[in-house]
């Protein structure tokens, strides 16, 4: 049942960023529909209809450069995540099993070699610091979670995530709460409108009302 569930929802991460892609190409491609239209409705002269089309490249380069190329690198990325929505469920059930049996460092090697397959996936980053915390190993899981953080050009909620994810266990486990209270800061002034961005203001507010 959980299977199929993961893979129903894979679906729809698909279907939900094959839907942003296509917009966004739409929009893209706005400014020569547009162009085509007044230079066939006005029947304008071939120099004046060669004059219009510069400015309207410059628009059409910035659409692309802005909305575009960023829209397909992220439907890039979450099509690789969302298949590899089965991988970590496996990943997880093996690490319990051999958690389950008394060897955590065989547990905590499958996060590993999960993680250095799969450095673009921030769930494999995630787990294994995860799997550190309950090694009582808090340092390494932050120091973790900043090689993760800084190893790639990350979507704006990843990086939102890596910062609320490290300033939790500042505060949890390493009881510096100053640490984490700066690390809520980053990811309010960078990320606000990313969802840990948001946690982390209401983190904020937590800790100084």
């Amino acid at each position: 049942m959980g299977q199929a569930f993961s893979y129903v929802k894979m679906l729809k991460d698909i279907y939900k960023t094959a839907k942003k892609t296509t917009t966004a190409i739409l929009y893209g491609l706005m400014p020569f529909g547009i162009y085509g239209f007044v230079v066939s409705y006005f029947e304008l002269e071939p120099l004046t209809a060669l004059g219009l089309i510069i400015p309207v490249m410059v628009i059409e380069i910035v659409l692309v450069v802005k909305y575009v190329i960023p829209n397909l690198g992220n439907a890039f990325t979450q099509t690789v995540l969302a298949g590899n929505v089965g991988a970590e469920e496996k990943v997880f059930e093996k690490a319990q099993e051999i958690f389950r049996r008394g060897d955590a460092q065989g547990a905590l090697k499958v996060y590993t070699d999960f993680r250095e397959n799969n450095t673009n996936l921030i769930r494999a980053w995630i787990m294994e610091s995860n799997m550190l915390l309950d090694l009582q190993r808090p340092h390494d899981a932050v120091m973790l979670l900043e090689q993760g953080a800084n190893c790639r050009r990350w979507r704006k909620e990843d990086r939102a995530l890596f910062l609320y994810k490290m300033a939790n266990i500042y505060i949890n486990r390493l009881n510096n709460q100053g640490k984490a209270i700066e690390l809520w800061e980053e990811a309010v002034d960078k990320y606000p409108r990313t969802a840990y961005g948001r946690a982390s203001a209401d983190k904020l507010r937590g800790v100084r009302y």
